[in-house]
């Protein structure tokens, strides 16, 4: 990638804006390189200005994947689980923390570090005790939602994960060898209660019920199990339907089953588990992302299509009442419809609908009455690490993949140079009182010795 590409001005103003109004919450075993630590009360205050309803969120440093979107009805808090570059031969597992749809991140939460990039793994909210759940490659990490501090870490490899809020539950699937678990985790103590035995992945919690289901996709094998939240037991099986996604309205007690890509919703009875009626998508659409607003008794399903960009993409609008197909929320970047499957995310008590692409590290917002979401804005480059002079007013970040070094002035966000140095910069230090600049040389790979430039930033 090629940072010389962008529109510097435009786009690196949004990337700073982002970065300057983020806090960098360090975790114990974690790298901490990814952020330096600025001097409290030299940066520039960020305006308490509410944002516009319908923005895209930046998020990751460039090269990253959001893994999985949540949203605290309760405090109107946007989660987003990523992965990104941080280094050679690593990659941060990470969770931002923004305020409604503000476009800047109140916290950056490492969770985790993997060696390549992996995905498959969830984030899930506890409206009622405000406590978040990231799974990660390493660790199941739960989060104290009001001083985004870590409050524990589970050690395992922890995929899926459901929250029953009215029982304070927690839900998570374990990959142990080549076996899977279901381990359930106390939401007061943080504890493991138990965990035992399961076929596939967790999928959904009726907190109402206490029903826990867990869809199992294996050769000769297509259903979806039925577990008592109460006693851990198996209470029935929905043979022949396997769900991506689930989604549930507590109040009717209905369940809205999104399969691998099919081009129908199924709904069930809660009830008696058995299938009341399917909702065609439309020819060729496959179903990915999925959410129901009990407030409104609307589901919101995400559709796309791998191979025909004429088809028509977007978030399907369906009525509860009578399973009918309202209209289409249009979901388009650069005029162009999504192709790939999404993760669609609702806060039922502001009725703002939060979707994201896969591969994209951008959320788009819409409102539940409005005709599409906002276009996505892409930043082409991956800083590395940044730190700010405080005394000269300079901020610079290292580029990693671009192989150079951008200073800017903190204060508006103009570049005031990109200076091209033929190799990768890792993190970036500044000593204020000689304003010198440290940037660590990446040489994996090159078969050179590692090393640190030093900078006179009285003369860049």
């Amino acid at each position: 990638m090629n940072c010389g590409k962008l529109q510097r001005g435009i786009l690196l103003f949004k990337l700073v804006l982002c970065l300057i109004g983020m806090t960098f919450v360090p975790v114990a075993g974690h790298s901490q390189e990814l952020v330096s630590k600025f001097a409290p009360g030299h940066l520039p205050q960020r305006s308490n200005a509410k944002a516009s309803l319908n923005p895209s969120i930046p998020l990751g440093l460039g090269m990253g994947m959001v893994l999985d979107v949540e949203v605290n009805p309760t405090t109107n808090r946007l989660y987003t689980l990523t992965y990104d570059v941080a280094g050679a031969s690593n990659y941060l597992f990470s969770v931002l923390v923004f305020e409604g749809t503000a476009p800047q991140p109140l916290a950056m939460i490492p969770v985790g570090t993997a060696p390549t990039p992996v995905t498959g793994f969830s984030l899930r909210v506890n409206h009622t005790t405000n406590k978040i759940y990231a799974g990660s490659p390493g660790s199941l990490t739960i989060i104290d939602g009001g001083s985004n501090s870590v409050l524990a870490s589970l050690p395992g490899s922890f995929g899926r994960i459901e929250v029953n809020s009215v029982t304070n539950r927690v839900y998570a699937t374990q990959t142990v060898g080549n076996s899977m678990f279901l381990t359930v985790i106390d939401g007061q103590t943080n504890n493991v209660l138990t965990s035992f035995p399961v076929q596939g992945q967790v999928v959904a919690v009726n907190s109402a019920t206490n029903r826990v289901y867990v869809s199992v996709v294996t050769t000769g094998l297509s259903e979806i199990q039925v577990f008592d939240g109460g006693t851990n037991t198996l209470l029935t099986r929905i043979p022949n339907l396997a769900a991506y996604r689930m989604a549930i309205n507590p109040l009717t007690n209905r369940l809205y089953v999104s399969g691998f890509g099919g081009a129908a919703i199924t709904v069930l009875e809660g009830a008696t588990h058995t299938v009341l009626t399917t909702i065609p998508l439309g020819p060729m659409a496959k179903s990915s992302g999925i959410v129901a607003n009990p407030n409104t008794n609307r589901v919101y399903v995400f559709t796309h299509n791998e191979n025909f960009a004429f088809v028509q993409g977007g978030v399907r609008v369906i009525d509860g009442g009578t399973n009918t197909v309202l209209g289409t929320l249009k979901s388009s970047v650069d005029g162009r419809e999504l192709t790939s499957a999404g993760i669609l995310k609702i806060n039922p008590a502001t009725g703002v609908l939060y979707l994201n692409k896969d591969g994209i590290p951008t959320v788009l917002t819409a409102t539940e009455s409005a005709s599409a979401f906002t276009v996505a804005i892409q930043v082409d480059c991956v800083p590395f690490s940044l730190a700010l002079n405080p005394v000269t007013r300079r901020l610079y970040v290292a580029n990693y993949s671009g192989r150079t070094l951008f200073i800017l002035n903190p204060e508006n966000g103009q570049v005031l140079a990109n200076l091209a140095l033929g190799w990768s910069p890792g993190t970036v230090l500044v000593n204020a009182v000689t304003n010198r600049i440290y940037l660590r040389r990446d040489t994996t790979g090159t078969g050179d010795s590692a090393s640190v430039v030093v900078l006179d930033g009285a003369t860049l």
